[in-house]
Parts: C-alpha cells; structure tokens; sequence
C-alpha cells in the first residue's frame, strides 16, 4: 500500500513501511484527509503532516507544509514536488530562520536527496535553477511542469489548455476555461498536481473531474459573488505585493483594486507596476494607503480615493463599477490595525458585498 503525504507545495507518495517506521516517533501526527487536491488553509508543521490511502482513494491531498521541516522529514518519498519558480522571496527573507532565499531553495531541494532513480521528483521546468537542478543533480526520475512551453515530459499550458506528455504522446486534460480558477500561477499548480497525479497513477477520469469542481481556497482569488454584471474578488491573503500581483494579473476584467494595510515596510513598486492596463481605479485603506498613493503617482497612476472602513470600501466601488467590471480585494498588506486578521477582513469584504 502507497500514502500519500502532503506538504507545502507539494504531494508525497511513501511506502507501508517508511510511514510506520516514522509513526513509531510521532504517534499523534497523523490527520486523515479525504478530498483530492483540496488544499488545507494554514501553515502546518511536522506535526501537521496528513495522509490518505492511495490505494483506497486513489487521491492525493495537497496542504501548506513549512519549508523549516522539511529538513527533518526522516522517509524518501516517492513522488515529491519542488515549485520555487512561486516561491515568494518575501516568505524567505521575513522570518529568523531562513538566512536567504538560497537557504529556503537548498531546503526544498534536500527533500529529494534520498531518492533513487525508481522515484519522482516533480520540478518547475520554466525555474532556471530548479531546471539545472533536475538535468544535473536530481537521482529521481523528473517530471516537469511549465505555464509557458511544452516540457519532454509531465504537464504544461498551451493556447489555454493544459496537457501532459509521456514524452511520447501529448493529450489535452482540460482547457483553463473549464475551471473555476484564475491566474497562470494556478494554471501552473494544476499543472504539477496533473503530473504528480500522473506519476501516481490516478486516472485521467478522477483528474479532470477534481480539477472542474475544485474551487479557490478562502481568501485566495475567492470569488465572492456577481452583482449588476460586476464580479466581485477576496484575495484578502494577499498580504504582500509579490502574492498581490499574481491576483492582478489572473483579473480578466477591468478591475477596481482595493489595497492598503499594516504598513510592514514593503515598497509598492512592484504592486503598481502590476496595474498596467487592468487597474481602472484604486481604493486604499489603513496604515498604508497614502504610501501606496504616492508610489501609483510616481507611475503616473492618478484614480484612486480612500477610505476608512470596510463598509465604505465596498459601497465606493458598487457605485464606480460598470458592468463588466471586477472588484478585487488585495491588498499587498497585513491587517493588523483595523483587522484582527486577513481572515476576519476577507469575511467582513464578503459580507458587504453579499448585502449589496
């Protein structure tokens, strides 16, 4: 029997044995899950490490997995996925522990030194360091994935469908349009959750019906709901500018951006770049928001008001929406001031939204 463990980013297949060898140390660590692909919400540690019966589910789980344990997991997994390609270098600069990106990349990576060449390590084919990686110091079998070009073997997006090679023959899975997500970056982990399936064995069927319900976890791109041909967004989770953007950029609408926060220190450049033609206006709340209008400014960037709750956030852009139009919550900041959390300022966006 094969189990499926779950990790940040990623999904591992381990054998009977390596998991009750494990189990012996860390009785209490093992939570059931019983959905495919349906990510887990919040930062786990080794503590948290969930599995599921492949064999009886044919599923595999996908959960937030810290990067700091991974180095202490004792099993060489099977299929294992590294994604540094998305990692945001934000995550691996603000905390104690990891010294540099470098440190968090070499930490990924290290999962895979146990593998043999009957393994699978599932790699970011458009990543330059993790392509080196998988050509030249990776012992497991490689299968990639990419949002831009054809991989010689695993998933990747063309002319909105996402396909998988053996590296023989290529068929289509799914086209983009037939999902409830937005964003390449979501196209992308599509892709590495078809290749790691693929590698597993699930069928085809199982994939493409997963992937046509699976839905966008809370707070992240999360549609709200549609009122007067307006399509209204809660990427509250989008607490800084690098995760901000991936949101602006999946908009397919012309977009009324809602940002501003706890000031962390972040510059905005890369958030107002981001704008480009998208953006048509720019509703700022808390700490930052007349850092963030001075950065929009400097780019030439003048539509934007203010406001000082949630409440009137939501009804200034009801009233400047057109139809046709999107409004997205991402803020490019923490909450912390007017919020207990991103959690309460994404539910307390939906509930004004809903009571439009």
């Amino acid at each position: 029997m094969l189990y499926v463990g779950t990790f940040k980013s990623s999904v591992s297949v381990f054998t009977e044995a390596e998991l009750l060898n494990y189990k012996k140390e860390k009785e209490n660590d093992f939570l059931n899950m019983e959905a495919i692909l349906l990510p887990r919400t919040k930062n786990m540690d080794i503590s948290g490490l969930s599995l599921i019966s492949a064999s009886e589910a044919k599923a595999a789980g996908i959960d937030d997995y810290s990067y700091i344990s991974t180095s202490e997991i004792p099993f060489s997994p099977e299929i294992r996925k590294i994604c540094e390609g998305n990692t945001c270098r934000s995550y691996a600069s603000c905390w104690a522990c990891p010294p540099s990106l470098g440190s968090y990349e070499k930490t990924k990576e290290r999962i895979s030194a146990n593998q043999t060449k009957n393994d699978v390590c599932v790699l970011n084919y458009d990543d330059e360091r993790l392509n080196s990686f998988g050509k030249n110091e990776c012992s497991a079998g490689v299968i990639w994935f990419s949002g831009s070009r054809a991989v010689p073997v695993g998933a990747y997006v063309e002319n909105d469908l996402i396909k998988y090679t053996d590296g023989n023959s290529t068929q289509d899975i799914i086209n983009v349009h037939d999902m409830n997500l937005l964003g390449m970056h979501n196209y992308e982990n599509v892709c590495a959750a078809v290749a790691m399936c693929k590698a597993a064995g699930v069928p085809d069927d199982i994939i493409i019906r997963e992937i046509r319900s699976f839905k966008a976890v809370e707070h992240r791109i999360e549609y709200v709901a549609t009122k007067n041909d307006v399509m209204y967004y809660n990427d509250s989770k989008g607490t800084n500018p690098e995760a901000a953007v991936k949101a602006i950029e999946a908009m397919e609408r012309p977009t009324i951006l809602i940002g501003g926060g706890y000031d962390k220190g972040s510059e905005f450049d890369l958030y107002v770049k981001a704008f480009k033609n998208k953006v048509k206006l720019l509703v700022l709340i808390g700490q930052t928001s007349e850092k963030i209008a001075e950065t929009a400014r400097k780019y030439g960037f003048n539509s934007i008001i203010f406001a000082s709750s949630m409440e009137e956030v939501v009804k200034l852009c009801a009233k400047n929406a057109q139809p046709g139009d999107a409004v997205l919550l991402s803020p490019a900041c923490a909450s912390w001031g007017m919020f207990d959390n991103y959690e309460q300022r994404g539910r307390m966006f939906k509930y004004y939204v809903n009571a439009l």
